[in-house]
Formats: C-alpha cells, structure tokens, sequence
C-alpha cells in the first residue's frame, strides 16, 4: 500500500502468487508455460505477480493459493517461539505482502493471532532490555563516589542529558495521558448523541402509539349499508377483468432500522410507503450481517422458514435456520414477476448482495433464481463502499475488522447483548435488533453464556457476524469484489452531503440544516485523517476524497460502487441514470416526514414514478457499469 514511486512497493508487487483459474482464459497462453495452446484452461495453476494476480482475483477469475511464506510450517514455528523466527529470510516483504493478501485469502487468518504473539514477546523483550539499562542507568546516577574530603565525584558529561530525556519523558507522557482524556470526552460525547437519538426515535413511537390509541377511542362506526356498500364494490371489482398489477416497490431500511409492525406505527420511511398500492416494507435485523439480512430479505418475500446457509452458519457459529415465514409478502416472485427495491443506507447494499445470490442460486430447493428477479434498486443514501464513521464509533482503521478496546462500539455490544440476554417478550416484539439465530438468550446460555459472551468468546461480534465490519472501507471492498451489476437491472443513486468547502477546508454545511443529533458526525467525519502507521485501505486512498458526508455516510462511498474496482458513472440532473447528489444529511428523508417538507414528496415522487416507468423491460437496458468496455 506505498506510495506509486515507492521502489518497495514496485518491488513487493512482483512478489510471484500462486493462482488456480476458475475460468478459461483464451489467448493467455503466456502465462502458464506448461500450456500447449494459446489459452489457459479452467483449474489450472499458474504462478503470476502479485499485481496480476490481485487483479485477476477482483475480476473472479482466478483463485489465490496460499503464499510459501504463509505456510503451515512457518505458522507453527510461529507458534513454537515466535521471537526467533526470521521472517524477512521467508519473505522480505513479509508484512507488507500479508496487509495486502489478507483480504484476497482467508487462510492468511490464522496467522493474525500467531503474530499477536511475536509482537507481545518482541516487545517484552525490549522492554525489558530498556528496563535494565535504565536501572543502570539509574544506579550511574544515583552513586557517588565519596572522597577523602567528604566530596562527590563530577558525573560524565554525557549522563548529564539524562534528566533533559526524562524530562521529554514526562511531557511525552502528560501529552498521552491528555489525548486519552480527549478520547474519552469524544466517548462520552458520541454516547450522549446516540442515546438522544435513540430515545428521539423511541419516543415517537410511543407517541404515535398514544395518538393512535386515542383515534381509536373516537372513531365513529361504520353504518351496516356503508359496511354492505364496501363489500359490494370489492366483488364487483374482483369481476371485472383487470390489467395485472404492476410489480411492488421494497423498502429495505438501513442500520438501526426496522420494517413495518416495529416500534408501534412509526414509519422508518416516514410514511412514504402509503404513496403507493403496492409497497412492501421488511422488518430485518437491525445490527445484522449484511450476509444475514440478504438471506432474511429473500424469505419475507417468498415465504419460508430463514435459511442462513449451512457453510455460513457453521464458519460464524449461529442456527441454520430462522424465522419462518409461512406466509410470503410476495409468493409469486420470479423472473416474470420481479421486484423493485429502494435501499437506504445499508439497505442498498443488502440488495446487491441479494441479487447476487439470486445470480448464483445460491437458496436451497430454489434452482430457478436469477439476476432478473431485481427489475431496479434506488439506493438513497446507500453504504456502497463503506464508511470512515465506523473508525470513529470503534471499528480499528488498520483492518476494518476488530473493534478498539474503548469506544462507542464496545458500549454497543454489551447494550446489545445484554438486551438480547434477558430476552423480554414485549420489548423484543417492539423491536428485535436480529440476533435470535445466535441464541444469546438466558434460557439458551445462562450465566456462564452470559459471561462467554461478554469476554468475547462468543456471539456475533466474537465472529464478526454483524454490520459494523461489513460497512468499513475494507469490509465492502471484500463484498464489492464478488459483487456484479447487471445488465437486465436499472440502478440509480441518491447521495447525500451536508457539507461544503471554505477556502479549501470541508465544513458542515449549515448550522440549523442539520439534524442536532448530527451536526457534531458531520463535523468529525469531515476532519477524519487515516493514521499514518496503518495501511491505507485501498491504493491511492486520499482523506480529503472521503471529506464530503452527511453525518452517517461518505457522499463519495454513495454514488455508485467504486472499490475495488470502480465501475463507470454518470452525474447527471435529470435523473436520467446512475446517480446524483443532493443536499441532505442522513436521516432527512426518514422518520420525520415534517422535517424534509416538500423535499420529501419530491424525492419519493419522483424514485416511484422511476420504478412504475421500469415496470417492464420492453427496451433494450442501458448498459451498467462491469459490461461496458473500459
């Protein structure tokens, strides 16, 4: 991940990786020497360069064999005595070359924990070096070597730099201890806004519960001939012979969300769902994977008892299977009876991921699923390529995967599962943040589960098997990679940004536009900088790119998927394709309908009136990004 003049990083580049095609390669006889045409057959095993290598795996062309350097052997003399082993003699791009294969191949870790432990005795082993010279260093300081006369002798020259050094020292250590208590005050800062926020979205539930109770109470009835009226014009509607109804509309909502019947009569689309007949708005899980929601989302509309996938639940430790729906919101889906899908937020991308496994037939006993299920997705604000946001509520920059040891998200996971553990019926049933398929209730685990899972030993955030890691950089390049758009599919982005730039410094945009409970996310994520020490994310990373947000999301990670390998856009103004940014922050154009005002008609109007012109593909489609030639 160097700079592009960087000599080791040309040289690390070359590296040779051993790789096995999934796919037939005409015309590339060059690269495997063993072959006597001029192509290169399917399950064949070539050693290419990295660069090439890396390339071909984004494109799913090839698979990566495990480098020698990461061998099994090297892993248990790793294990053996960790401080003794000559990595550079393996590799002498040992670390870089891991950074960059660590998302390309899975095997790669296992070495993470083996390497945990050479740096712990590397650095005990400093440590304790540097103890003893500072003992004797102290002892230099503190003899004196008393005279005849009762004197001392002078001291060297050169130990009279000591007290400067110890002096550095301690500011050195002052200044530590000072930035901790600025992450703290962050901490208890960034607690303040969610707990606000969610007791704002909490409180409107129990207030449209309220309003409704008391409706209810003053509703007039029904007079016998209006109720007779009614039933008379439903069967003389059921006669008449009718065009079929044009396909449905899904609302996928994003982090933190919930579908219709959770949390009382509150709308997380604010009630744009009642813009049209036929509207269909799922309750997913709110905290999990995007993997796990796909899977859910495929259910609710067909019908059927969740299945998460053998494999996957095996690797993450959770049930098979889930909730069952005996009843599918849409029976009848098909490639002649597809869907329309509107994402916000994480949504969007839970439905590139359900396409996808439509694309591979990936659902037990459905054989017939195909890419053509999807007839659109809009995605409104979507989480396309990750989020700087999760690096600041505790995601660790340095792999987008483990969580820091104090931050917002730790806060998170014990809510979380303690929440889950108690397991009260009336609150789950008003909202379930998703996590039954791992079975973290009392009943299941009792108090030492309780304990297991709050050290971290298991759950879904021991396995990663939750929607924090999936929306960092590095999450989404590893889902992008084998994600494909199509060509039968119309896709169009809405990105959002409420900022703007003042002699050349990116700052929120207005003081009273913004939601208060953002304001402060719009602010943070406008100064974020990459740490230094760590990898970037993917090549050519710029902070000042990922600038631009409106409080949850980057407007750069919205516009279409990018990373890793970026598929071709179009700004446009209007709406003709692709995608197009407005000013909004993230929650703008959900839950509060009153807020965005006429704007909120506008937007949905116009993504309705977009889908109801999809209804059937009777043209040629426009060309999307990965089947055009570039």
């Amino acid at each position: 991940m160097g700079i592009y003049y960087d000599i080791d990083d040309i040289l690390l580049e070359e590296e040779p990786i051993s790789v096995v095609f999934q796919i037939g390669a005409s015309g590339a006889g060059l690269l495997d020497p063993g072959s006597e045409t001029n192509s290169v057959e399917r399950s064949a095993k070539v050693t290419l360069p990295f660069w090439l290598a890396n390339e071909l795996f984004l494109r799913r062309a090839v698979s990566i064999n495990v480098p020698a350097c990461f061998s099994l052997e090297t892993r248990k003399e790793i294990q053996a005595d960790a401080a003794c082993v000559d990595l550079r003699f393996r590799s002498p791009y040992f670390y870089e070359l891991g950074c960059k294969i660590l998302p390309l191949c899975s095997v790669i870790n296992d070495f993470i924990q083996e390497m945990e432990d050479r740096w712990i005795e590397v650095g005990e082993g400093i440590y304790i070096r540097e103890k003893k010279k500072a003992n004797n260093t102290d002892r230099i300081l503190n003899s004196r070597k008393v005279g005849e006369d009762g004197g001392s002798e002078k001291l060297p020259s050169f130990l009279s730099v000591f007290p400067v050094v110890r002096f550095f020292s301690c500011n050195q250590e002052m200044g530590m201890l000072s930035i901790g208590f600025l992450n703290l005050a962050e901490l208890l800062l960034s607690s303040v806004v969610h707990l606000l926020f969610g007791f704002y979205v909490f409180s409107s539930a129990v207030a449209s519960d309220l309003s409704k109770c008391f409706s209810v109470g003053f509703r007039p009835v029904s007079h016998p001939n209006e109720v007779v009226k009614e039933e008379y014009l439903k069967r003389e509607m059921a006669s008449m012979d009718v065009s079929p109804p044009p396909p449905p509309i899904v609302l996928v909502h994003g982090i933190f969300g919930f579908g219709k019947g959770r949390l009382g009569g509150l709308s997380y689309f604010a009630g744009a769902e009642k813009k049209d007949d036929r509207v269909l708005v799922p309750d997913l899980g709110s905290l999990t994977s995007i993997h796990d929601r796909a899977r859910e989302l495929f259910y609710y509309l067909k019908g059927g008892m969740v299945d998460y996938g053998e494999e996957h639940s095996r690797i993450y430790g959770h049930s098979r299977f889930g909730k069952d729906y005996e009843q599918g919101n849409y029976p009848d889906w098909d490639e002649h009876h597809p869907v329309h899908f509107v994402g916000h937020s994480a949504g969007a991308q839970v439905v590139r991921v359900l396409q996808q496994m439509l694309a591979d037939k990936a659902f037990e006993g459905y054989g017939n699923t195909s890419e053509d299920w999807v007839l659109s997705l809009t995605a409104l604000s979507g989480a396309l390529n990750g989020t700087t946001r999760t690096y600041f509520d505790g995601m660790q920059p340095e792999d987008g995967r483990s969580m820091k040891t104090i931050s917002l998200l730790q806060l998170l996971r014990l809510g979380v599962i303690l929440y889950d553990w108690v397991d009260i019926t009336f609150l789950k049933n008003y909202y379930n943040l998703g996590f039954d398929h791992f079975e973290m209730a009392w009943k299941k685990t009792g108090l030492l589960g309780l304990i297991d899972l709050l050290l971290g030993n298991s759950g879904p955030f021991a396995s990663g098997d939750w929607i924090l890691p999936d929306l960092t950089i590095q999450g989404a390049m590893i889902s992008n990679a084998s994600l494909q758009t199509f060509p039968n599919t119309y896709y169009f982005s809405y990105a959002t940004r409420r900022t703007r730039k003042i002699m050349g410094i990116t700052v929120p945009s207005s003081l009273f536009g913004i939601h208060p409970l953002l304001f402060v996310r719009v602010l943070q994520m406008c100064q974020w900088r990459h740490p230094k020490d760590a990898p970037p994310p993917y090549k050519g990373y710029r902070d000042e790119d990922w600038e631009d947000n409106d409080g949850a999301l980057n407007t750069v990670s919205m516009t279409h998927p990018r990373l890793p390998v970026e598929h071709l856009s179009q700004f446009v103004i209007d709406d003709s394709k692709y995608y197009k940014v407005i000013e909004a922050d993230h929650i703008f154009f959900i839950i509060n309908r009153e807020r965005a005002g006429v704007q909120f008609d506008l937007l949905y109007d116009s993504i309705f009136e977009r889908c109801r012109k999809h209804v059937f593909r009777m043209t040629p489609p426009p060309i999307v990004p990965n089947h055009s030639n570039h």
